[in-house]
């Protein structure tokens, strides 16, 4: 039991800082990679960290804010960028040094596609057992209805006008229509085999009561 609760608290310890920790600014970045640090090489045992500061501006003219700066460890100074729209920025320290940082739309946008994947991952297992069930018709009728509304919410969610997969890059077709209308030709193909289960299982209903009969 101590050795259980140890590993839990050496995990949730190991979890926090991979959590809290901030990436360096690396010229040019995506909008998910805000915030980030910006680093400046100081030797921190002769220049306190805190005696400087950075200033961070937009268009290289309206400054947006100053920082002062910590220590990220014995030779680096950070202050942390913190603008996640779409343009390039300028920052300079108060040593003199300066940079630049260009934020940049990202190609995938990752909660959604969190999203849409484990969706899809229920819609097929519905998809998969209503295949797999052999002759018990009435069970296969409902997975069947179970994925075909699944498939129509994904459909429906996929083409809503905030729903974006990919971003940032230009296609010949609307890529999230196109997976919008795989998933409606899915619902309807689930659609018409849950309607055949179903006249198999009135069918089967009505064999059952004739030869009682």
């Amino acid at each position: 039991m101590n050795r259980k609760i140890l590993f839990l608290f050496i995990f949730f310890l190991f979890s926090s800082f991979i959590v809290s920790a901030l990436e360096e600014c690396r010229g040019t970045i995506t909008d998910e990679e805000v915030p980030c640090v910006v680093l400046l090489p100081v030797n921190t045992t002769t220049i306190d960290c805190s005696t400087l500061s950075t200033s961070f501006f937009n268009n290289a003219s309206t400054l947006l804010y100053t920082q002062d700066m910590g220590t990220f460890n014995t030779f680096l100074c950070n202050a942390t960028f913190n603008q996640s729209a779409l343009g390039t920025y300028t920052f300079s320290y108060s040593t003199g040094d300066s940079g630049s940082i260009i934020v940049v739309v990202g190609n995938l946008n990752f909660f959604n596609l969190i999203v849409y994947l484990v969706l899809t991952a229920i819609a097929i297992t519905f998809m998969v057992f209503m295949h797999m069930l052999g002759k018990d018709a009435g069970s296969k009728m409902v997975f069947g209805w179970m994925a075909t509304a699944m498939n129509s919410i994904i459909g429906a969610v996929v083409i809503s006008t905030d729903f974006q997969i990919i971003k940032g890059i230009t296609f010949p077709i609307d890529v999230d229509i196109l997976i919008a209308g795989l998933h409606f030709v899915l619902a309807f193909y689930t659609a018409i085999a849950s309607i055949n289960f179903k006249r198999n299982l009135k069918q089967e209903e009505s064999e059952s009561v004739f030869h009682s009969d």
